[in-house]
Formats: structure tokens, sequence, C-alpha cells
């Protein structure tokens, strides 16, 4: 998830978690690439960095330049953008491990998009 304030965005929803589960288990950590945090869990030894910890969410950085729209109070990055990101992605010779992904999220992307130009267009009629 993208957030301006990642790593309060991350111990907010690891207070939440341990709130709702009534124990501790729940810990943040910076994630592998800088600007981004890790909600985690701790496993079933209880243990913080073990083995069986598991990964819940990671947090980011917003990145410049993006387009977001709101939807109940909630900032939503637009599917025009997310698709653009994805043919840059396409694009890179090192994101290559990603490509069959990214060919899946922009065909559903261009699909979401076709449909929603379509219902436009009747609302017009």
């Amino acid at each position: 998830m993208r957030s301006s304030n990642h790593k309060n965005s991350a111990m907010q929803l690891e207070k939440t978690l341990d709130r709702k589960s009534g124990a501790d288990i729940y810990y943040t950590k910076p994630a592998q690439h800088p600007g981004t945090t890790k909600v985690m869990h701790r496993g079933f030894d209880n243990k913080k960095g073990t083995d069986d910890d598991f990964g819940i969410a990671d947090y980011s950085k917003q990145p410049k330049g993006l387009k977001t729209t709101k939807i109940k109070g909630v900032n939503y990055a637009t599917l025009r953008w997310m698709l653009m990101q994805k043919k840059q992605t396409l694009r890179d010779p090192e994101a290559a491990f990603r490509r069959g992904k990214d060919i899946g999220d922009a065909n559903r992307i261009k699909n979401e998009l076709s449909i929603r130009g379509f219902f436009r267009k009747l609302r017009r009629i």
C-alpha cells in the first residue's frame, strides 16, 4: 500500500491488529527497499525476527506524480496512472521476472477502462 507517511501507517495497522488479537504478536520493520515498511506477524514461536515470521502488509512512500482519486475518504491511484506504470515496467529489462504478472494486470486495467468508457457512452444517450 502507498502512504504519504508509511511508517505511521504501518504502526497504526500494527496497533490495530494487536488490539484485535488481544496480544502483542505483530511488529513493524524496515523492508528491503528504502522507503518501505513491513508489518509482520511473529509466527508460531511468538519470537520476533525468526524464520516462521510472515508479512501482513507493506507500506511504501507515494511516488512523485501519483494521480489519485478519493473514494470514501481513502486515496487510490487512478487506473490510467497504474496502466502507465505497468507499461514502464514492461519496457524495463531488469523487471523481466515481473513480465507475466504485469501483462495480466495491464490487460485487466485496459478491460476495466473500456467497460467504463462503454457505460459513459450509454449514459449520454
